[in-house]
């Protein structure tokens, strides 16, 4: 019965994690800007999807995935992480937590840096992990949540 029992909180944890702020908490603004100006990271979305964009120093990004190219720009807005491109829909501002040395987590939080303000920390859910392609990736593959 024991067994049973810590089976089933086993299952149920890492639903209620991907709810919760991650154990490594949020990063700040400071912490945000120091891993990712001027940096390119490779990832993977929750379908599995890779990816590869670069925030450059100037505040733009270069952004592709298998099926398409994007370019747009990149802030920082009270703690969350905004890519916002130019004439596409996707993108928005993400909760970021860091997994491991050189392996980032992104939570999605809302759709604008104007939306950010009205968004609920709690609420935001897990889209991608990431990694400094220029460093050894510490991802294992598969995510927390």
């Amino acid at each position: 019965m024991r067994r049973l029992l810590y089976a089933a909180f086993l299952t149920v944890l890492p639903l209620t994690a991907a709810l919760a702020e991650p154990a490594a908490g949020w990063m700040n603004d400071d912490d945000i800007r120091t891993a990712f100006d001027g940096v390119t990271i490779d990832g993977i979305y929750s379908d599995r999807t890779t990816f590869t964009e670069s925030y450059l120093k100037d505040g733009r990004i270069t952004y592709r995935d298998t099926l398409k190219q994007m370019t747009g720009r990149w802030s920082v807005v009270e703690k969350s992480f905004c890519t916002i491109y130019d004439g596409f829909v996707s993108g928005g501002c993400f909760k970021v937590t860091r997994h491991s040395v050189n392996c980032y987590e992104f939570y999605f939080l809302a759709p604008s840096e104007a939306a950010v303000a009205g968004a609920e920390p709690e609420n935001a859910r897990w889209t991608a992990r990431g990694w400094n392609k220029d460093k050894a990736a510490t991802c294992d593959e598969k995510p927390a949540v």
